[in-house]
């Protein structure tokens, strides 16, 4: 769920919940000042009338109403005294004409809720005890006739409150969300300065200062980082190339022994070894860093038949028989990344075959696959792509063959699958 919406909807209902409460406790205590404020008006009017000569008898025969002289030692409430009173209220008699199997649809008596008022007041120097009793509405039967009213008037403030808080969080967070579009497309291998937008909430300026000073250090260790890593990958080539001449030199010398010619070879061996491995990591900082970009449209077809004709005869030597079926197919692409593609995996389906297996590439749109015979696995296939990851740790090679393929896919969006069934060794790559 998104920010916004969820913001928005526990605003909605954290308000819609209070604004509840509120209503109904100001709902009872609304209606029972009214309640109160028609009691002691009735009792004015019963003073005005005894005090315009009406009768005070006559007045008390109003079963509501109860009119008493007393003394004025006994006057006890000059303020009026509230009370709830319940009365049985009976139903209406039964009319003659009301059949008798019908008349008791009326109903038995039943307990009926009151409000009552008592106060003493004084007309023409004679005091009198006043008590009338009035039926109270039950706050459920008004609440039963304006359901459909509040629940219109709820879901309206409901929308207007969840639409409201939509447009509010949106003006207020802007400058975040613009703050999170520009980390979104950011590359620390542009080594760009970045820019966030100035905002009247010091949080998210407190946030965009942070990120710049971020950004300034990350772009300055990185910096730091790629110059060793290129100054020591270029260092350490003069020391090999030096070491390389000289064995080259000691080979040459007549008075060398056997094992000491086999010495040589092994330092020769692993020195050539470590060239490849400086090579190959220095590679894969390049393409890390997105040093090469798609920059010209490439025949996938072409680029797999020179990599094929690169290796044709490593294939020939190991009796390998080696099938194509390729289409045309034209790529956006970077044409040195995607020869060092094809060359690592073609490679590689050479080197870990079998003496006289089978090699065959397909090529259809946006689809290539190499399956290749060879020895069962020893890891999950995924682990191949892992840097130094070998199916033999005695073999020569790096390790670095399949890593350097997943890089690429990696770096320039394509797929890249190993499988492998039966002991076929199935790479496919979507682009």
């Amino acid at each position: 769920m998104k920010l916004a919406n969820k913001v928005s909807i526990y605003n909605v209902l954290i308000s819609t919940l209070v604004s509840s409460v509120i209503s109904l406790v100001l709902f009872y205590q609304l209606l029972e000042r009214e309640n109160k404020q028609e009691l002691k008006h009735h009792v004015r009017i019963v003073s005005l009338r005894i005090k315009n000569g009406l009768n005070w008898k006559v007045l008390a025969k109003d079963p509501n109403l109860s009119i008493d002289l007393i003394a004025e030692q006994e006057v006890a409430y000059l303020r009026p005294s509230f009370s709830k009173v319940k009365t049985w209220h009976k139903p209406p008699p039964h009319p003659d004409y009301i059949p008798e199997t019908k008349r008791h649809k009326l109903g038995p008596p039943r307990m009926k809720k009151k409000s009552k008022i008592i106060q003493d007041v004084r007309v023409k120097n004679q005091w009198y005890r006043i008590s009338f009793t009035k039926g109270i509405v039950s706050p459920k039967d008004l609440l039963r006739v304006s359901f459909f009213n509040s629940l219109f008037l709820f879901l309206l403030l409901l929308t207007t409150l969840y639409f409201c808080n939509r447009f509010l969080f949106h003006r207020i967070v802007s400058p975040f969300f613009d703050t999170l579009d520009k980390l979104k497309t950011y590359r620390i291998s542009k080594q760009q300065a970045q820019a966030f937008s100035p905002s009247n909430i010091d949080e998210f300026n407190f946030l965009n200062e942070t990120l710049t000073e971020f950004i300034r250090q990350s772009q300055e260790e990185y910096k730091r980082l790629k110059e060793f890593s290129e100054n020591a990958a270029h260092e350490l080539q003069t020391p090999l190339a030096i070491i390389k001449s000289k064995l080259d030199i000691l080979v040459q010398s007549p008075n060398l022994k056997e094992k000491e010619y086999q010495i040589i070879e092994e330092v020769q061996q692993t020195l050539h070894k470590a060239s490849n491995l400086n090579r190959t990591l220095l590679l894969i900082n390049k393409i890390e860093n997105k040093e090469f970009k798609a920059s010209e449209t490439i025949d996938v077809k072409k680029v797999i038949e020179q990599s094929i004709s690169i290796f044709s005869e490593l294939a020939e030597l190991k009796k390998i028989t080696l099938t194509t079926t390729l289409e045309n197919f034209e790529l956006e692409a970077n044409r040195h990344v995607l020869d060092l593609l094809f060359n690592n995996l073609i490679h590689n389906a050479i080197k870990h075959n079998l003496v006289g297996g089978t090699i065959h590439i397909s090529l259809s749109h946006r689809k290539c696959t190499i399956t290749n015979s060879g020895k069962p696995l020893l890891n999950e296939p995924e682990t191949y792509f892992l840097r130094f990851t070998k199916g033999n740790q005695g073999e020569s090679s790096t390790g670095l063959g399949l890593a350097i393929a997943h890089q690429i896919c990696k770096n320039f969006n394509y797929e890249i699958n190993y499988q492998n069934i039966d002991n076929q060794h199935i790479m496919k790559i979507l682009f």
